[in-house]
């Protein structure tokens, strides 16, 4: 079997959405990874068997995505976040594309029941929820630290709004102030707490996340509660 995996390394979700098919060349299986989508568009990926695009539902994508199935491949589309948003126009042009990205995929697969309900309800014909599971060198041995204790947060953009509206950060200011012992580091978002007291990292590569995530004493993981995060 030729399987083609059509994601971008861009994004850190294809690592432990999209790429974990390539454990299928163990088993003999060929698998071509599609960086950004480029062979897809080209239409290089004719005469493969399965093609598995990840998030991608784009103008480009979808004609290529017909093509191929024209052509008696059968299509997986995979995706792990809400993409519909405050944005009413945005939101309209995005649920217009997955409507018909989901249409055309002759089965999907995503992270959560939400969003698996949500894709039947746009259209989708089959819909399998497949979790994300971590990698075994996840296990990494912790870091040593004698500093205090430590908390922690790895928080992308999209956590913004859990920032503002947790009050997240008035109530680490609230912890320094009452335990000197504590300390604070964060990747992703910069939380302004004072740098006596906390290390922010701008970005951690997600080969060393979980090095960087053991040496916390104690991570937290706040979120709002809205649509895009019910759906996570």
């Amino acid at each position: 079997m030729r399987i083609a995996v059509v994601t971008s390394l861009g994004i850190v979700n294809s690592v432990y959405r999209a790429l974990p098919l390539r454990e299928l060349q163990r088993a003999g299986t060929e698998v071509l990874v599609d960086d950004e989508g480029t062979a897809m568009v080209e239409g290089r990926l004719r005469g493969f068997d399965v093609v598995h695009v990840f998030r991608y539902h784009e103008r480009e994508t979808r004609r290529a995505i017909r093509a191929l199935r024209e052509g008696g491949t059968a299509i997986v589309w995979d995706n792990d976040d809400d993409f519909s948003g405050p944005n009413k126009l945005r939101s309209q042009q995005i649920h217009s594309q997955l409507v018909e990205m989901l249409q055309l995929a002759h089965v999907v697969t995503t992270t959560s029941s939400v969003l698996a309900e949500q894709y039947r309800g746009w259209g989708a014909g089959e819909v399998h929820v497949v979790e994300n599971y971590l990698p075994d060198y996840y296990a990494a041995e912790r870091p040593p630290h004698t500093d205090g204790l430590l908390i922690g947060w790895t928080a992308a953009g999209e956590h913004a709004y859990d920032l503002k509206h947790l009050r997240i950060r008035e109530t680490l200011e609230r912890l320094l102030a009452a335990h000197p012992e504590v300390r604070v580091a964060s990747a992703g978002l910069q939380l302004n707490l004072p740098p006596d007291r906390y290390t922010y990292t701008e970005v951690v590569q997600y080969q060393q996340l979980a090095r960087y995530v053991g040496a916390f004493d104690v991570g937290i993981a706040p979120i709002a509660d809205i649509p895009f995060n019910r759906a996570k």
